[in-house]
């Protein structure tokens, strides 16, 4: 009776032990769902036409999990996210660098209007509501930023500086700091003021 005392209390050990060397997961549950793609931006021509796109390409994971700070649930995870360029009569060009940009709402992205550019910018809570900013192309990502947003209320309301403004094709960005209104030039990776523009936005 002793021995098998001790060898229930070895098991239910190791099955712990087990167990939270998988994070509180139980293996045998995980199920990976199919690759699905969604196109996130275009680049059109003048006549309207599409001649680019950005496209992404995700599967969801899941697992079911005993120990977790909300009890035994379902978690998920992102095993698989890609990005690429796909033009026509051109072959699907894989952008690795993008591969941090997983989550369900990605960045804001946009073609700089007249040049292979892109630019994608966030600012919601996943980057503490500050300007999260990253410019590339087809081959590298060029600049990787980041700026302190102003956060008063009052000024958010008042000129509506919790939005980002977009102006000359994609090729400038206006936004509010603690110091001021800010103006970033995409091509130069320059920030100058733009105090006078909060009349545009009264």
């Amino acid at each position: 009776m002793k021995k098998l005392l001790i060898g229930f209390l070895l098991l239910f050990f190791a099955l712990c032990v087990w167990l939270f060397g998988f994070g509180g997961c139980i293996p045998w549950t995980y199920r990976r769902e199919p690759v699905k793609q969604e196109t996130i931006a275009e680049r059109k021509n003048l006549q309207g036409e599409t001649i680019q796109k950005l496209t992404r390409e995700r599967a969801f994971s899941s697992m079911d999990a005993l120990i977790t700070p909300d009890g035994p649930r379902k978690v998920w995870g992102i095993p698989y996210c890609k990005y690429f360029l796909e033009a026509d009569g051109k072959p699907k060009r894989e952008l690795p660098f993008l591969s941090f940009d997983k989550y369900n709402e990605p960045l804001d992205y946009r073609p700089v209007e007249q040049t292979s550019l892109w630019i994608g910018t966030d600012s919601s809570s996943i980057h503490d509501y500050d300007l999260f900013l990253v410019v590339f192309d087809e081959k590298r990502l060029l600049i990787k930023r980041t700026f302190k947003l102003n956060t008063n209320k009052f000024i958010q309301k008042r000129y509506q500086a919790n939005e980002l403004h977009f102006m000359d094709g994609n090729h400038t960005i206006i936004f509010s700091t603690l110091e001021g209104i800010k103006k970033y030039d995409v091509l130069n990776n320059t920030v100058t003021d733009a105090d006078q523009m909060r009349d545009e936005w009264k």
